[in-house]
């Protein structure tokens, strides 16, 4: 085409940015955890900032990270403090670690805070890794039955039709209800995955928006069973945040605005802005989270209790702790629930298909005898 328009290629280059793009590493929080930890063993251990970054440079496999590593060096030998080089990154790194490093550095215990930042991300990283694993068997056995369900209706359902037409007997209801439904699903496939994938595309552009989140986190919160477990890793992660925080010396307002960053539910977001005001205006901690309705009565009464004795790190440590251990016992719990009821479930609905099957065979040889 170049060439009918009288142009002609005389040299290229390859847009990397674009690429980056494409193909991007993505920073999980056991690489954050890894990276913390090795920041603050190193620093402990008194080596300078420029061997320290030389190290994790060479020893980072994932290249998003040791190429920031690589401009976050450059920026402090240039005269810049840790937390403006690495702020630069904030769409890789999160923003309760950059928050949490600026602290560090003005207190002078960035060793400290670092081992506060491997750890949190570290904890994070194994609950998620939970909740995963809870829902990962459900969701291998909802594929094999569609897989299995799409099967039945290209390959099998046809040629049993065909044999049951040819044969004259009568079809049982089970039977004839199966075939309807299998047909239906044949008949409709198109439409059927063009209304989904409709709706699913809908749904996504709405979750985008912002009544879409607050939507969906509210829903998140209200659903049975899940809503309790969501609720309380919500409480987990917000009362360690803001107990890393308090502890490091920052003050309870700048600290609540802090902890916006990493609470991932518009809900409780809103509910963070609406107490930060109130305590502004001069209510206590315990009073203004009562007003807005954060928290349950157990976490409730143990900010009551870190208020009143002058100790509201230290019960929030104790707060994360509690709704940890609580997290992990209710996936346990559903796990353990999970599994048997999906494979029964699918044993019933194999059975049914089995049943049905052989109940018009057995008409046929009846009729033959």
């Amino acid at each position: 085409m170049l060439r009918e328009k009288g142009y002609f290629l005389l040299k290229y280059r390859i847009n990397k940015k674009l690429l980056n793009k494409l193909f991007i590493q993505r920073v999980n929080l056991q690489d954050i955890s890894i990276l913390c930890n090795n920041l603050g063993q190193m620093i402990e251990s008194g080596l300078s900032i420029s061997e320290i970054f030389n190290i994790v440079c060479t020893q980072n496999r994932k290249s998003v990270i040791t190429e920031s590593m690589h401009q976050v060096q450059k920026s402090i030998e240039r005269g810049e403090a840790l937390y403006e080089s690495i702020k630069k990154f904030s769409h890789i790194y999160p923003l309760f670690m950059i928050e949490m490093i600026k602290v560090g550095e003005e207190s002078g215990k960035l060793e400290i805070v670092f081992k506060y930042l491997s750890e949190y991300y570290d904890k994070r990283y194994k609950i998620f890794n939970k909740i995963k694993s809870a829902i990962s068997y459900p969701i291998m056995v909802l594929i094999t039955s569609i897989v299995v369900i799409i099967f039945l209706m290209m390959k099998i359902v046809p040629e049993f039709m065909f044999i049951l037409s040819n044969s004259g007997g009568s079809i049982p209801i089970l039977t004839s209800t199966i075939l309807w439904i299998f047909v239906f699903l044949k008949d409709k496939f198109f439409i059927i995955n063009l209304i989904l994938i409709t709706t699913i595309f809908i749904l996504y552009k709405f979750s985008r928006t912002h009544k879409g989140k607050e939507y969906f986190d509210s829903l998140k919160i209200r659903l049975p069973v899940i809503g309790s477990i969501y609720s309380k890793f919500l409480l987990h992660q917000f009362s360690k945040s803001l107990a890393i925080l308090i502890s490091s010396g920052i003050p309870i307002i700048k600290s609540l605005n802090i902890c916006l960053s990493t609470v991932q539910n518009k809900v409780l977001e809103n509910k963070i802005i609406n107490s930060i005001e109130d305590i502004k205006k001069g209510e206590s901690i315990y009073f203004s989270f009562k007003k807005q309705g954060i928290g349950d009565s157990t976490f409730l009464n143990l900010i009551d209790v870190g208020e009143e004795c002058g100790d509201i790190e230290s019960i929030l440590f104790k707060i994360s702790n509690i709704f940890e251990c609580a997290v992990e016992d209710n996936l346990k719990k559903i796990v353990n629930f999970i599994e048997p009821v999906t494979i029964l479930v699918l044993a019933v609905f194999i059975g049914m298909f089995v049943v049905g099957a052989l109940l018009p065979i057995f008409n046929i040889m009846d009729s033959i005898n």
